[in-house]
């Protein structure tokens, strides 16, 4: 009477589905409880469709009771398979309640409604019933097709509506798989003696499966840990509802370690640290994310401080690899679900950025990602005022003045970017700058500072009778355009200035890539501008070095500055006398009281910087405090104080 030949494979297959996927490290997320749902489902309804056909074809040989429990049971389960397949449907489109309420009241509605019509059979023989001669439909057996479509129907238009948040994959897979069941229902409705339902079901859920829920996806291939993806899709879920504690650390100098020690040493690492949190800590979930990242989520049931202990014994010791042993050392950075005015994205980026700063920070200390997360919106307003500033041209630049260490006038002044807030303030250059170089925005931003002081001087020149030059500084990525000296020509003919009224300001950073940056010098030079070295002492460069480069002064840190006014040693006073002999001017930067002043007029030097002359000052206001008037017939040197 029935046709069983499809039903014994499909569930096999089923059964090496579930036994795979039941057995395999599952995030606790929606999804895969659905899946996990779905599967079991369908293991049933397979089951006891092979059982109650069995039955109704041999009705005498059972009693009518166990007839009426099988089928009970089949279609009860049917009906829950469909509505299976809607809440995965659902759970990968990831739409809220919220999206669309009606239809989430009205699915289980449905499905409530069908189930009452079909438990209501023993008594109104609607659905099916059994009698002496054994199993036969009732009047509403098609509500099953009608509640299988409908289903489907509803989730082929929430597929088609939310298209744009799928990849073209991810949107023919469902597709396919709503496909697979219309086939699978239609045909059951034609030959519905042939056990084939099952098997279009099974193919179904095959497709979700190797699209969706293989459970490789989640897992890194280095150990038994998560990877980043998992972490985003748990945090998605977790995150507004759940109370949740995570611990992030990572490998300090990991690419350093990869270079000296091997990629696949520090590998083989990885897998046992991987392997050292899933054993440890089993009430954590464990990931790793990348580059010697790793986090771990718990509920707040589990100490954090008491793993955080743990893993920090555990790294006292060495991991033993086939190459040899290797210690690493680790910062940490760990949150709470506290953070909610946050996006889980927003937190995963922030912990990655977060852990990739403290991995190359000489401090032990524990950050927070609270901290980092204030950081980072802090960097995002910042950010966003440069690229208004910049694109606006609205970049202001400051001038503060170069002293003559002898007469104590003014004799230059260096120029420096400033750009503000929304409600006015100044942001620290500290703040923006970095970001400009890290952007590439610092291209632009010294373009249209090297502008302005063309401008400037083209503008006031007259005004200064012993103003010698303005220092402008030049970034290590502006050293690297091929065309910067034609550029920079082309704005000096532009407003007709001296090249001689410009000195360039090079950090000893711009100092690593040597021949790129002598190139740019010596086109540079060639051009007429000067250079001076820049922050010289806080870097690695050695007079050796520095003398293979066209500078012509050299500006001492700060940092030596005022350690050597408050504890003098004879390195600062041998440093600038050999400067002076290798034919440098030397400027003194940080210049605080009248005391430094005293001090380093002695030493030598030729030029004093610093707050005790005057702060950084807009240029309008540098004119009217330093200018002397042509027009006025002044003449002579401008005096600082």
């Amino acid at each position: 009477m029935w046709n069983y030949s499809f039903t014994i494979p499909s569930l096999l297959i089923l059964a090496i589905i579930f036994c795979f996927y039941y057995f395999r490290p599952r995030l606790p997320i929606r999804i895969n409880r659905t899946f996990l749902f779905l599967l079991t489902i369908d293991v049933f309804v397979v089951l006891f469709d092979w059982l109650s056909s069995h039955t109704d074809e041999f009705p005498e040989s059972y009693h009518s009771w166990i007839l009426w429990v099988l089928n009970l049971l089949f279609f009860a389960f049917f009906l829950l398979r469909i509505y299976g397949f809607f809440l995965f449907y659902m759970d990968i489109l990831d739409l809220k309640v919220s999206d669309h309420l009606l239809l989430h009241r009205t699915a289980p509605i449905l499905l409530a409604l069908c189930e009452l019509i079909l438990i209501s059979s023993p008594m109104t023989h609607a659905v099916f019933f059994i009698d002496t001669f054994g199993y036969h439909r009732g009047p509403l057996y098609n509500i099953l097709y009608v509640c299988f479509g409908g289903y489907l129907l509803m989730a082929f238009i929430l597929v088609a509506l939310h298209r744009s948040g799928l990849s073209r994959y991810e949107f023919v897979s469902l597709l396919s798989s709503i496909m697979i069941l219309v086939i699978g229902n239609i045909i059951r409705a034609i030959f519905p003696n042939m056990l084939i339902m099952d098997t279009f079901c099974m193919l179904s859920i095959l497709v979700l499966f190797l699209t969706f829920q293989n459970p490789d996806r989640y897992l890194t291939d280095r150990g038994q840990a998560y990877n980043t993806k998992a972490l985003r899709s748990l945090l998605n879920e977790w995150h507004p509802n759940h109370r949740y504690w995570f611990l992030g650390f990572a490998m300090k100098n990991y690419p350093e370690l990869r270079a000296i020690f091997g990629g696949n040493q520090v590998d083989e690492c990885i897998v046992q640290i991987n392997q050292f949190l899933a054993d440890s800590f089993p009430g954590a979930l464990p990931f790793y994310l990348k580059n010697g990242c790793f986090t771990l989520v718990a509920a707040p049931s589990v100490s954090l401080n008491g793993v955080k202990e743990t893993i920090q014994k555990r790294f006292l010791l060495p991991w033993k690899t086939s190459s040899g042993d290797l210690k690493p050392t680790l910062a940490f950075i760990q949150g709470d679900s506290s953070l909610k005015g946050f996006s889980a994205d927003r937190l995963v980026n922030t912990l990655l950025v977060s852990m990739d700063s403290a991995s190359r920070s000489a401090s032990n200390e524990v950050h927070t990602l609270q901290d980092s997360m204030e950081k980072l919106e802090r960097q995002m307003i910042v950010r966003r005022c440069l690229e208004k500033a910049i694109e606006n041209d609205e970049v202001e630049v400051y001038l503060q003045p170069l002293v003559d260490c002898q007469t104590e006038t003014v004799v230059a002044a260096e120029a420096l970017a400033r750009i503000r807030e929304q409600n006015g303030d100044i942001i620290p250059p500290e703040e923006f700058i970095s970001l400009a170089e890290r952007d590439g925005q610092i291209v632009r931003l010294g373009e249209q500072v090297f502008r302005k002081v063309c401008a400037f001087l083209h503008e006031h020149q007259a005004s200064f009778s012993c103003f010698r030059w303005i220092n402008v500084n030049l970034s290590p990525l502006q050293c690297l355009q091929a065309n910067l000296s034609d550029q920079f020509v082309r704005i000096l003919h532009e407003f007709a200035i001296s090249p001689s009224l410009i000195h360039f300001e090079i950090t000893e950073q711009a100092m690593i890539d040597s021949d790129t940056l002598n190139n740019q010098m010596r086109a540079l030079q060639k051009a007429g501008f000067q250079f001076a070295l820049d922050d010289y002492g806080s870097g690695y460069s050695n007079l050796i070095r520095v003398s293979r480069y066209p500078f012509t002064n050299i500006k001492i840190d700060m940092s030596l500055v005022w350690s050597y006014a408050e504890h003098p040693s004879p390195l600062l006073p041998s440093m600038i006398q050999t400067f002076q002999e290798m034919h440098f001017s030397v400027t003194v930067e940080g210049i605080e009281t009248r005391e430094m002043a005293d001090t380093f007029r002695e030493l030598g030097c030729d030029f004093f910087q610093g707050y005790y002359y005057s702060p950084p000052i807009p240029m309008h206001d540098f004119i009217m405090k330093y200018g002397l008037s042509s027009e006025h017939g002044n003449s002579g040197a401008t005096p600082v104080l």
